[in-house]
């Protein structure tokens, strides 16, 4: 590839587009494929947006293959393992499948029932969630901000001494490891939106698989209901249920927990607290990050906005 093609030059350099580098970790000399510094500008510049992931990845558009036995079942095409085993564990998968496949049909009979419940999308939740993503994110509502709000990382001059360098080392390190953390939480909202944008307007399924432990999860990683909650808040049940009876009073009580506010009073103060804030917390619903919001300052603003 031309090196000086971002550049107006007379000479073009060619150089290889991918090269090989060797760095020490520890005790340890790992080798590493690093893109040229111009061919990862390029692709910045380009800006794709389109995000590929795999099959095993999303939620399916129709229900899910029945699990039948410890090896059928889940999606239609892409294998699906019933059971999720630690990467260095071999012996438990083979315990695995020298179990009859009836003692294991209550268990297959549960994922099946889980996974046979669609989903849609809360489409006002997610509209303002990618609001507020695009506009920068916001840290009181956990939704994350970009790499680009990090500070810069502090420079090293000669005329430092060997403390001031040490604690400049030492920032430079943090902040190191704040942005990567920021891109990784980035990142992962990325994808959560982006999934979720897609289904916008579907019912969607969730395959439903096992771990060691029994515990129960939905297969696709990103975007579930059993993910934070910013994931949790863009979900709503296809098939609806009536509230009941009680069923409004719970929900106003499940809000006033959201805030923490009421840890040590009874849930008839709790539920009285919420009628009479009611005006402000429909005001909170409809105008969800305006000052008067009364949860703005609430974590769980994603529940409470569901």
């Amino acid at each position: 590839m031309d090196s000086t093609m971002l550049r107006q030059v007379e000479m073009h350099q060619y150089v290889p587009a991918v090269y090989k580098v060797y760095r020490h970790y520890a005790d340890r000399l790992k080798e590493e494929v690093k893109p040229h510094p111009v061919l990862v500008k390029l692709y910045k510049g380009s800006r794709p947006e389109t995000l590929n992931f795999d099959t095993d990845m999303c939620p399916t558009c129709v229900p899910p293959h029945p699990w039948l036995t410890a090896k059928t079942g889940g999606y239609l095409l892409q294998k699906t393992v019933l059971t999720r085993l630690p990467e260095m564990s071999m012996k438990q998968g083979c315990v695995v499948d020298l179990v009859p496949s009836k003692q294991i049909f209550p268990i297959l009979d549960t994922l099946n029932q889980l996974g046979a419940s669609p989903w849609i999308v809360n489409k006002p939740v997610l509209d303002l969630i990618i609001q507020v993503f695009r506009n920068g994110g916001m840290e009181q509502v956990d939704i994350p901000l970009p790499v680009s709000q990090c500070p810069a990382l502090p420079k090293i001059t000669r005329d430092l001494s060997s403390e001031e360098k040490n604690v400049i080392y030492r920032q430079r390190f943090m902040l190191k490891k704040k942005r990567s953390e920021m891109f990784s939480l980035w990142c992962d909202a990325l994808y959560k939106l982006s999934i979720a944008n897609h289904f916008r307007d579907s019912v969607f399924w969730f395959p439903q698989n096992i771990d060691f432990r029994g515990r129960v999860y939905p297969v696709p990683p990103h975007f579930q209901h059993l993910g934070g909650d910013m994931a949790r808040s863009m979900l709503l049940f296809a098939k609806g249920m009536p509230l009941g009876d009680k069923g409004l009073d719970w929900l106003k009580i499940h809000l006033i927990n959201l805030t923490g506010l009421k840890k040590k009073s009874s849930l008839t103060d709790r539920l009285a607290w919420a009628n009479e804030i009611l005006d402000d917390i429909l005001d909170s619903a409809d105008n969800p990050l305006t000052v008067r919001c009364l949860f703005l300052g609430c974590k769980s603003l994603a529940q409470r906005q569901c």
